[in-house]
């Protein structure tokens, strides 16, 4: 089943992705051992097509909540590192800044 709430995350509705960023989180919480999976999916959004650009930026901001919350876990991973440093200057002020503080906050 987490193949199919995966495959939401870069399919081309915000609503519904942004609800399977959440429910990955839940998952990764409780599942520590499928946390490569679900970052592997969450990171896809970076070449994701929405229903427009501020949707997959704000899909992005989704996704960086979900970096937070396992921030512990993945902070050091190279793809998660990058990620987030493209963030940075994207183009939606609040994504722009929630990638500025990950960033500031990593180990």
């Amino acid at each position: 089943m987490l193949n199919q709430i995966l495959a939401f995350i870069v399919g081309d509705n915000l609503i519904i992705a942004a609800n399977a960023i959440h429910c990955a989180g839940q998952i990764a919480d409780a599942r520590p051992d499928l946390l490569d999976q679900i970052i592997a999916a969450a990171l896809a959004v970076d070449s994701a097509t929405y229903e427009t650009p501020e949707c997959r930026n704000v899909v992005i901001g989704h996704v960086l909540d979900l970096l937070r919350r396992l921030w512990p876990a993945v902070h050091g991973r190279p793809e998660v590192v990058a990620f987030v440093g493209r963030q940075r200057s994207n183009t939606r002020a609040k994504v722009a800044r929630q990638a500025t503080e990950l960033a500031a906050g990593r180990d």
